[in-house]
Order: structure tokens, then sequence, then C-alpha cells
């Protein structure tokens, strides 16, 4: 990261390239806190490892940024086919610049496909569950059709919603 002292090559200290952890290593994702559970079934004639794609590739474009507009935040791709969502915070002495998040995690499982959305704890100072459920209930809003995203529609042709569970169900 180049520290000139001209402003144009400075870089600010709120965002951290993908490969920065602050130095805390891997989180387990077996410890953490499941958010929401979806089984999808996949319709008739419809080959599962597409299917697999289809929901890898919308869940990797969900405007995760557009639920939460004042949230500085971070999103990557897996090379699982999920999505790592990071929050972010302006980097000090005392914390790093990563201040939890979630992890979607999208799999081939029974008779369907699995999209698991797991808190990521690491470097969590304040509780950020108001955020977290702002992005599962927009994420099930779309999944559904009570949302419509026109620019990067729900795979309906695929898939068909057959279970659901989350952490803010009534």
């Amino acid at each position: 990261v180049p520290r000139q002292t001209s402003r144009f090559y400075r870089y600010s200290q709120l965002f951290s390239s993908p490969a920065d952890d602050d130095g805390e290593g891997a989180t387990n994702y077996d410890v953490e806190e499941t958010l929401m559970t979806l089984h999808f079934a996949i319709k008739e004639d419809v080959d599962k490892g597409f299917a697999l794609e289809r929901m890898s590739r919308y869940c990797q474009s969900f405007p995760f940024a557009a639920v939460l507009p004042v949230q500085p935040l971070q999103y990557l791709p897996t090379p699982d086919g999920g999505v790592d969502v990071r929050f972010l915070r302006k980097k000090t002495r005392e914390k790093g610049s990563i201040d939890g998040g979630m992890r979607f995690f999208v799999s081939e499982d029974r008779d369907g496909i699995d999209v698991v959305a797991k808190r990521n704890s690491q470097g969590q100072t304040v509780s950020k569950m108001f955020s977290e459920k702002l992005v599962v209930q927009s994420f099930l809003k779309r999944v559904t059709g009570e949302d419509v995203d026109k620019t990067s529609p729900f795979p309906t042709d695929v898939v068909t919603l057959a279970s659901v569970f989350h952490k803010w169900m009534d």
C-alpha cells in the first residue's frame, strides 16, 4: 500500500485488500451461528450442476451494498460458489479493518441445493445483528418474489424454494 505524502497515492485505511485479514486468521464457521438456511428443490429436467452454478451466480451477484448503504462492506465470491461479506471500519492501532460479517454457502445437498448464511464474528466489537437481519430479510424477499430485482432475477426456471429457516422467524 503506497504511503507517499501526495494525497493522490495515499490509500484510506478504511478499505482493505481481500487478503488483509488483520492477522486474525481464518474464521471457523463450524462454531459460528447459522442465520439462515434455505433449501431449494431442483426442477425436473434441470441438471444439478447447472442449477448449482445458477444459484451460486445469483448469490454472488446479490446487491449487499444496496441493502446496507451506510455500512462500509466488501463482498467477495468464494471458490466454493458462496460469498464472503465483510463489514468494514476504519483501521486503528487497537482494531483491524474487519468488523465481522456474513458468509453465504451454496451447496448441493439431499435432493436439491442449500443456501446457508452464517455469522462471521471475526473482529466484531459491536453486534451487527441489525445489519445481518436486514441482509437475511432482503435476500429472502428476493428469493420468494416479494421484492423483484429486474437486473439480476432469481433463477425460478431451475429451482423452487422448498424450506426456510432464519433467526428472525415469527
